[in-house]
């Protein structure tokens, strides 16, 4: 990736971060318009979310389409800002590394000195071939606790 592209991406890295929570406001109220239920931010939200997901998506090529696009944008969100709310950590863009699993996605990273790349988007993947419901509440639940013994 040459510098313009690099920068570019930067760029737009920052304009994901800075329309967060008007992006998050929006999927929060059409999820609980489309599902009756309200996402708070809480590790159990995740089983409504994950429920949500097999709901709306059978195979991950879906969440590529189109149509999907913000809800694709808007569940990697919501997980990592409730990953975030919970554990803490701060998002990141690898745009250094190709031979990275997550060159060119946001993650989170937990922690600086030793950091851990959270994917949101590669969570979202391995919750639809999993087909579980508690798969990303897991997660959380399990990272949790991890810095409860940190």
């Amino acid at each position: 990736m040459n510098i313009e592209e690099k920068k570019k991406r930067k760029e737009n890295f920052e304009v994901w971060l800075f329309t967060m929570s008007d992006v998050l406001e929006e999927f929060i109220e059409s999820f609980l318009n489309e599902t009756n239920h309200e996402l708070d931010y809480s590790s159990n939200s995740l089983i409504l979310l994950e429920k949500y997901i097999h709901k709306n998506f059978s195979v991950i090529s879906e969440l590529n389409s189109e149509d999907n696009k913000f809800k694709y944008d808007a569940l990697t969100r919501y997980l990592g800002e409730t990953i975030r709310k919970n554990i803490g950590g701060i998002w990141k863009l690898d745009i250094e590394n190709e031979k990275s699993a997550y060159y060119k996605l946001p993650v989170l990273i937990d922690d600086i000195e030793k950091p851990t790349p959270i994917c949101p988007h590669k969570l979202i993947s391995a919750c639809i071939i999993r087909k579980k419901e508690d798969f990303l509440y897991n997660i959380l639940y399990i990272k949790m606790k991890k810095n409860e013994t940190a």
